[in-house]
């Protein structure tokens, strides 16, 4: 999901240079929006970023403006590079569902119930 999508059949030194052009457009938005004044300057910078990539038909400036929208938590940044992108999208959703997950059991109620566990399983017969 994160990855930089490689064509298959990519010989090693184009998928270098595919690397090499990502890690390129990355810099610039992570320019762009490193030292916005505030996180509503950012978003902006970031969907016109993200616009001009999708009009120009540049896929790999537009993950990179996704990328940093995860980042930064601009979230229509997100939703607008996935609106297009139905197989990322489902994957997106997966992934965020995961981490809720995941992080509702490390909740309150989750460290009660292993610690309840856990003491029942440590005291023996009698107490």
């Amino acid at each position: 999901m994160f990855r930089v999508p490689i064509p298959a059949g990519t010989t090693d030194a184009e998928e270098a240079q595919i690397h090499a052009a990502f890690r390129s457009a990355w810099g610039e938005v992570f320019s762009s929006t490193l030292s916005s004044e505030s996180p509503e300057q950012a978003r902006e910078e970031l969907e016109h970023i993200l616009g001009q990539a999708e009009r120009t038909g540049d896929k790999l400036l537009a993950r990179a403006a996704y990328h940093r929208g995860i980042d930064l938590g601009v979230q229509s940044v997100v939703d607008a590079y996935l609106s297009t992108r139905p197989q990322e999208n489902r994957a997106w959703e997966a992934y965020t569902a995961a981490y809720r997950e995941v992080s509702e059991s490390r909740g309150v109620g989750y460290l009660l119930e292993r610690g309840l566990t856990e003491r029942a399983l440590s005291s023996g017969p009698g107490g």
